[in-house]
Parts: structure tokens; sequence; C-alpha cells
């Protein structure tokens, strides 16, 4: 098969098919949440939540789908990619609900998680990436993601969990970012 080649940043960068046929469902479901692509990972021991955000923030920079938005031009959408540094490119939330270790902190928890992976997203404006990260405990964590299907799918959330892992091992450490930069975007 033929190798895949970058498209030109320069001009108005087109969609994917899929990410036009969903663009289109967005338009006409008016920002439903029925293409939000949430997950959580539960962590166990002790966090470095310094170590945790630069992971998150290398992630975004690593990938520029990350930091995309869809603006329209008479009717054809684009996308609309942020710069690698920008801080509005995606969302952190960091929710302290220690001491709350009884039923109702756990019906409390929940709730929260529910609402915000079912928090539909603004394809236009973004950020189409939420990040919240949970205290349960001093040593329990529970970290979200939710992203737009427009921006990810099964297979990307593989790829971010490998990288959540890889680069949070190594900031954690000390240690630069092990990863190879992106071939394509």
């Amino acid at each position: 098969p033929p190798a895949i080649e970058s498209a030109s940043r320069d001009g108005l960068l087109p969609l994917s098919f899929a990410q036009q046929r969903l663009w289109f469902l967005d338009r006409i479901e008016e920002r439903s949440s029925l293409y939000n692509v949430p997950f959580a990972v539960e962590l166990r021991g002790p966090l470095d939540q310094e170590a945790l955000r630069r992971t998150m923030e290398a992630i975004v920079q690593r990938h520029e789908v990350l930091r995309t938005t869809f603006k329209d031009e008479d009717g054809v959408p684009y996308q609309v990619i942020a710069p690698p540094s920008s801080d509005s490119a995606w969302e952190w939330k960091d929710v302290d609900l220690s001491g709350r270790e009884d039923t109702e902190g756990d019906r409390i928890f929940h709730q929260i998680l529910e609402a915000e992976a079912g928090r539909p997203f603004d394809l236009e404006s973004g950020p189409l990436l939420r990040v919240g990260l949970f205290r349960r405990g001093e040593e329990e964590h529970v970290l979200q993601v939710v992203t737009h299907h427009t921006v990810s799918d099964g297979w990307s959330v593989g790829v971010f969990q490998r990288e959540l892992s890889t680069l949070y091992g190594a900031f954690a450490a000390g240690e630069p970012s092990p990863l190879n930069p992106p071939e394509i975007q």
C-alpha cells in the first residue's frame, strides 16, 4: 500500500470521513453526549500529581487531534488545531473526595463520574478532551478521561493508555520522555 503522507497545514484542513459524519450528527443532535468516549483508571499507591499533569500535557502536545476543534465555512467543516502549548486545548479538573469513604461518598463520586462522562462537548469551541483526577483517599485516586468521538476511538484509547503509563513512569522518576515524536498525525 502507498505510504501515508502528512497533510499540509497551509489552508483549511479537511475532516476525515468519520469526522465529517460525527460533525454532521452533532449539528442535527445539538451537542448530544452520545458520542462521548469516557474511560477511567483506578490509581492505587503514592501519586505524583505534578508528574501526572506533565504526562497529560505531553500527550496533548504529542497528538494534534487532542487539540483540534471544528469550524465551518459556508457549511463546509474544517479542523482548527491549537498550538502544542495551548492551555485551552484540554480541561483539567482536580477533585478531592477524600474523607467521604462512606456510602454517600460513593454515591456522590459515581454521580460526578457519570455527569462528567455525559456532559456534551461543543465541537466548535472545545476543548474536546476533559481530564478529571478524583482523590478518594491518601493513596487512592481515579483518573477519568472523556473525549469526543471526533478526536478518539477505541483504538486511540489504547494508545492513550499506553502513553499515559510510559510517560508517567518516566516523569515520576525524573526522566525525560522516552517516546519518539509520532511519525504522522
